[in-house]
Order: structure tokens, then sequence, then C-alpha cells
């Protein structure tokens, strides 16, 4: 059977950005969001030097939990899931990150959990020691670092209420209501795509995939979710999801 290291691809394809100005970074989707939100151009243009562009196939491995935490990543578009596997084979998802959010920042020595890719993805690449080097250098990155530490930690706390307290539906429900885009972007914050399987969802929330199947399907009956076309894309109607969080 296939194991997550067996998708591991053989080599790195690379495409080095050049140094000086903003170049690729000028294109990129989501210059304003995440770390690279904090820097100015000319900050922007001085790290570009010390990272890679790297564009890999869905269910690429980014890294094994306990390898060598060597680089960080930051996913500029795509789908990525970090996850730890139990000794018993199952898979316990830890996270979905979008484009924007960084990957194996907050490690030590080795990696503390595993990441592979949904979706062929577009990241960018830093050697750790470059990066922590860059850090120090830009007090707008040590910032901006910072503050997504504290959003983790809350969202870490948010989620040990979610998996302890609530019932199967509140977790469905609520797990939708986390995947809104940032209305910052100006998006409509009622349109969600489902870029994970259930099967991702169900190892996320700690359900079976059939459980996750009946709660959306009675999400659907009482018209708090709207499934377009494929079924991968719906809206969300925001204040009656909210209630049912509430209630």
């Amino acid at each position: 059977m296939m194991t997550y290291t067996d998708l591991k691809a053989p080599f790195w394809q690379t495409a080095p950005l050049q140094g000086g100005t903003l170049g690729k970074c000028a294109r990129c989707a989501v210059r304003t969001t995440g770390l690279c939100g904090a820097l100015h151009d000319s900050e922007l243009a001085d790290i570009q030097p010390y990272m890679t562009t790297v564009e890999r196939h869905a269910d690429t491995v980014l890294f094994d939990e306990n390898d060598p935490s060597d680089f960080v990543y930051n996913l500029v578009s795509g789908a990525a899931r970090s996850f730890k596997l139990l000794p018993d084979g199952r898979r316990q998802i830890t996270g979905f990150l979008r484009p924007g959010d960084f990957l194996g920042i907050l490690e030590n020595d080795q990696y503390a959990f595993s990441a592979d890719l949904i979706t062929d993805s577009r990241l960018c690449r830093f050697r750790r020691n470059d990066f922590e080097k860059l850090v120090d250098h830009f007090p707008a990155l040590q910032k901006s670092l910072l503050s997504g530490a504290f959003r983790e930690v809350a969202n870490a706390h948010e989620r040990f209420l979610m998996l302890g307290r609530k019932t199967a539906q509140e977790k469905v429900a609520g797990f939708l209501m986390s995947l809104r885009p940032a209305c910052a972007r100006g998006e409509d914050e009622a349109a969600v795509e489902l870029f994970m399987s259930r099967g991702d969802i169900a190892d996320y929330l700690g359900l079976t995939i059939e459980t996750i199947s009946r709660e959306l399907t009675k999400l659907d009956r009482r018209g708090l979710i709207t499934f377009q076309g494929d079924r991968r894309h719906l809206v969300l109607d925001v204040p009656g999801l909210e209630d049912l969080l509430s209630s």
C-alpha cells in the first residue's frame, strides 16, 4: 500500500528569483497577505536572493514529521494540509493551508508534523537559517511572525473547544465558517470552496466520512448551506450558521 513517504518527489524543480527588484513578487497574488504583506517593496526586493519558487503537483509531500527542518515555505497558490500519523496508522489532520500561509516556521531542528499538497501548488522556499536571519534583520517581518503565532494559538484553542464540546453538526458548521475568505480581500464571505476531500474533513474533525456527508446533507436541507454545481463550492447562510453555533 502506498504511504505518504512514497509520494515524495525525487527532486525539487526550482527557479531562483533575481535580487534588486520586485521581479516575480510584483505579480504575486499574495503580495499583500501573510508575512510578505508586512514588508515594503524595497525590503521584499532585498529578501528575494534568499528564496526560490517551487511548483509541485497535488499529493507531493513537502516534509515528514521528524525530518530535519531545513526549509520554510510560503504557499503562493494551491492548498496544503498538515498532519500527524498515529501509531495505529490513522491520520490526524492538524490544519489546512491556503495562499499566504507559511509552513514550518515555528519548528525546531525537526518538523513537528508532516505536510503535503492537496492541489497543484506554487510555493516560495527559504532555507531555514537564511529565514531566521531575515526575521532578525527586518523588524516588520518579526512582528508579523509574532502576530501569526498568536493567531495560531487562538485558533488552536478554538479547535480544542470544537473537538471536545460541540456536536457533529456544530463541528461541521464551525469548520465551514472557518473557510470563509478574508473580508479584507474584498471577497464574498459567504462563498466557500471545499478544496479538501470529505475524508480530509473527517480526519480534521475526528469524525467519519459518513458523518461528514450526513451533516452536510442536513445543513443543506435546512437551507444553511447551498451547494453549487460540482458540490465543491457552496454558499453559506452566515447568520443562520452563527445562530446554530451560538445556541
